[in-house]
């Protein structure tokens, strides 16, 4: 049996909470700013609670946890029994240039309330996707305007077309979002045309029993080209999600063929 042994750095020592909970949560931000974190609180036990609790930041590894702020007063809290309440504080986080592991602490004096495992990313995640179409523009149609923003803001060039009008558009990759199952045949269509996009993605809401089963996104030969078929709350904020961009960037890869569904030691 292993012996897992985690080092606290100038972390006093600690009891944990018996009245007060906060369910585990895993989340993730960009770093280099402030930063709502969301969790949940319980009183576990049959008594009014009321208490001034505090929030702090430590940064985290497979063995160590290292403070990197100090303990800072959040706020009063009253709970009655068996009560739970969503809340949130707003912490700083620094900027990193790799995925970074950190706990969000909440506590009362010493004693630990609970931890949220905050996963703090760069903000230029999206660059990979310049460098995975090597600097061509990627078609939009239709895709929200959120979208347009977030690229334009990292220096990614874009055009927009409508679905009609997708023979035009030369490109490795298109970007189709949301659109009645009518104009799927169009796209089809269009990505049929010798000077289409190389691959697409496509936010498509299936039915309410297929959506029930389907997978979040899904690979699929689509008017003789790869396509990527995405449910849109998959990509919902893709703006301020670390993961949602990772889900599109590893989605904009299948689609253009720069990396398999199967890993090397399966694809032989």
């Amino acid at each position: 049996m292993k012996l897992g042994l985690i080092i606290y750095l100038g972390v006093t020592t600690v009891s944990f909470s018996a009245d007060l909970k906060v369910p585990p949560l895993s989340l993730a931000v960009f770093g280099g700013g402030q930063r709502p974190i969301p969790f949940t609180i319980k009183n576990v036990t049959q008594q009014t609670i009321d208490r001034e609790l505090t929030v702090q930041l430590l940064q985290a590894t497979a063995t160590t946890i290292a403070p990197i702020q100090t303990v800072e007063r959040w706020k009063r809290l009253v709970l009655l029994p068996q009560q739970s309440v969503n809340d949130e504080a707003t912490i700083e986080v620094p900027s990193v240039r790799a995925a970074t592991r950190f706990l969000f602490r909440v506590a009362e004096g010493r004693s630990v309330i609970g931890d949220v495992e905050v996963w703090a990313y760069p903000s230029n995640l999206l660059s990979e996707l310049t460098r995975m179409l090597g600097g061509e523009s990627v078609m939009l149609c239709e895709t929200p305007e959120e979208w347009k923003t977030l690229l334009r803001m990292a220096g990614i060039p874009f055009r927009e077309a409508a679905p009609d009008r997708l023979i035009f558009a030369r490109s490795k990759l298109a970007v189709v979002g949301p659109l009645p199952d009518e104009e799927m045949l169009k796209i089809k269509n269009a990505l049929r045309k010798p000077n289409a996009a190389q691959g697409a993605i496509i936010l498509k809401n299936p039915p309410t029993a297929e959506g029930a089963v389907l997978p979040s996104y899904y690979l699929s030969n689509f008017g003789g080209k790869k396509a990527v078929f995405a449910m849109p709350q998959t990509l919902t904020n893709l703006s301020t999600d670390p993961w949602a961009q990772l889900r599109f960037l590893q989605m904009a890869k299948l689609a253009t063929a720069s990396e398999d569904l199967l890993t090397p030691e399966f694809s032989h």
